[in-house]
């Protein structure tokens, strides 16, 4: 078996995480954005601040506030299941073939 150059190492190591983590915080922003959660957190705060409701009301209204969210977040949940496991996949290929160099 071969010993990784460090070159290797480094592409392994540092710029394959760090460009991991910075690619998933910015898609987590436009993914938040794009499901209009902030609209969703302004709908909540508002229900919670009106005192002219019940509490039954507020449960209703709350429930209406994040029904509109709930399927993009199942969906982005079904397709962030796939990336994982194609990414997963890719990643062992690529860390077999460095190997075998």
């Amino acid at each position: 078996m071969a010993e990784q150059s460090k070159r290797e190492r480094i592409i392994l190591f540092g710029v394959i995480p760090v460009l991991s983590a910075i690619i998933g915080s910015i898609a987590t922003v436009i993914f938040t954005r794009a499901a209009g959660s902030g609209k969703v957190d302004d709908a909540v705060v508002e229900i919670l601040r009106n005192q002219s409701y019940s509490a039954a009301d507020k449960a209703k209204l709350l429930t209406l506030a994040n029904a509109d969210s709930d399927h993009f977040w199942s969906l982005l949940s079904s397709m962030m299941t796939f990336v994982t496991v194609a990414g997963m996949i890719l990643a062992w290929a690529l860390a077999d073939w460095i190997r075998k160099r």
